[in-house]
């Protein structure tokens, strides 16, 4: 059934990134040209890991990407909610706090590295702040590079890459007291170790 799903998620997707890349191409409107062209990467990159690494990925984790990959691409940009709706933008950077602080907790398992709490918490932060940062740098590189928008500088300034960090910390955090504060024997403890 997972299967089922992410294939759904996987097609919708590329629909929608034709889409959106075809509007692109008649409105002549490229500001989130590159988002769309980076699509097809991001769909196919668990596959790349497996095949680099020789290890098969759980499909828990491989839904979780692409359910996020669907939410921040395909419902943000496609369907315009970064514009039309006022709190999406930070809804997703939250989200991917959350979602990479999830994802560092997993490294932390597979790699069999134990830690105390403020280890834990130092690491999955990290780990969070890092790609939240090279996201902002991205969108920055296509902004100087190709005379995008995508940070919206002319309209926003550097508020909206503050705030866009800081959700995602926020998330990390949020994640991370839910993680550190439940019973290791529960439902999200034991969770992750069922996406290992």
């Amino acid at each position: 059934m997972k299967k089922i799903y992410k294939i759904c998620i996987i097609v919708s997707l590329l629909v929608l990134d034709a889409i959106y890349i075809y509007q692109a191409f008649a409105t002549q409107t490229y500001h989130r040209l590159a988002t769309y062209l980076a699509v097809p990467f991001l769909v196919v990159l668990p596959w790349v890991y497996e095949k680099i690494t020789k290890k098969p990925l759980n499909e828990n984790l491989k839904l979780i990407y692409y359910t996020f990959i669907f939410i921040a691409d395909g419902l943000g940009c496609v369907v315009d909610l970064y514009e039309t709706t006022s709190w999406f933008d930070i809804f997703a950077h939250y989200l991917s706090g959350v979602l990479t602080a999830f994802l560092a907790i997993v490294l932390m398992k597979v790699f069999r590295y134990k830690d105390t709490w403020l280890g834990i918490l130092i690491y999955s932060l990290a780990v969070s702040c890092l790609v939240a940062v090279v996201w902002e740098i991205f969108e920055f590189g296509m902004d100087t590079i190709f005379g995008m928008n995508l940070q919206h500088v002319v309209e926003t300034g550097i508020h909206d890459t503050m705030e866009d960090i800081l959700a995602a910390v926020i998330g990390a955090i949020s994640f991370l007291i839910c993680y550190l504060a439940t019973n290791k024997k529960g439902k999200l403890h034991k969770f992750i170790e069922d996406v290992i």
